[in-house]
């Protein structure tokens, strides 16, 4: 049998075609204005210690508005020294595409707004640019099949042991031996143990380490990691 983390075909036509137009909507809300740049008679008593240049950067940055909550509020790319940019009406534009895509199937199961709020955004500049011809439905399909992804989610649980392993709901409860726990320990599979170099301390953590809980998850893009870890320890809560 196979499993099916991402399925592009259950995207049905009408969603498509609303979701293209939507997209359209979005490339005519388009505002473009000049770079303004601080005042060159300010000088600025901070010692300078480096410079970034765009040699320096990976990719094309994600230029952001932020409110004094440090939410974002509008979103721009550089084009010949102007600036091409959503913002109030085309940025409220934008989180209604949002929320309207991700209450589509396949987006639905597991998708984050932030996931498909930067993909949209990237689709808009690519299109703005005429780097990139295809509607925006094709394009979400093609990226959210590729950063879908299963993973398997591990929890271990202290002080508590059991004999043999049994299933509870779709969360497999089983023992934890200490070769597997020192493996787990060395491999940085725990995510809050990764950056723990001491021995000893891992040593530590592990040893009232009896048991286990182990959960799939299906759907699980770049952005969405903290939001599904969260759901996962939800989903293990047992009494």
């Amino acid at each position: 049998m196979t499993i099916v983390f991402f399925d592009p075909t259950s995207l049905h036509p009408a969603a498509a075609s609303a979701i293209d137009r939507d997209g359209q909507a979005l490339i005519d809300a388009r505002e473009v204005g000049t770079l303004t740049h601080g005042s060159p008679s300010f000088k600025s008593r901070r010692e300078v210690k480096g410079a970034i240049t765009d040699d320096d950067l990976v990719g094309e940055p994600l230029l952001t508005w932020s409110n004094l909550a440090g939410q974002t509020v509008g979103r721009y790319f550089l084009r010949n020294g102007q600036l091409v940019a959503l913002r109030e009406n085309g940025y409220r534009l934008l989180r209604r595409l949002v929320e309207k895509v991700a209450a589509a199937k396949p987006f639905s199961s597991g998708l984050s707004d932030q996931f498909l709020e930067v993909e949209i955004f990237k689709w808009w500049r690519a299109t703005v640019r005429e780097e990139a011809r295809i509607p925006l439905s094709a394009h979400l399909l093609t990226v959210c099949a590729e950063a879908v992804a299963p993973r398997r989610l591990l929890v271990p649980l202290s002080n508590l042991e059991i004999e043999r392993p049994f299933q509870l709901g779709d969360v497999l409860v089983t023992p934890l031996g200490s070769r597997l726990s020192m493996t787990l320990a060395r491999s940085r599979q725990v995510h809050h143990l990764a950056t723990i170099n001491d021995e000893n301390v891992l040593d530590r953590f592990f040893e009232h380490m009896f048991m286990m809980l182990t959960a799939a998850m299906d759907n699980m893009p770049r952005y969405k990691e903290h939001a599904d870890f969260l759901d996962a320890l939800d989903r293990i809560k047992f009494s």
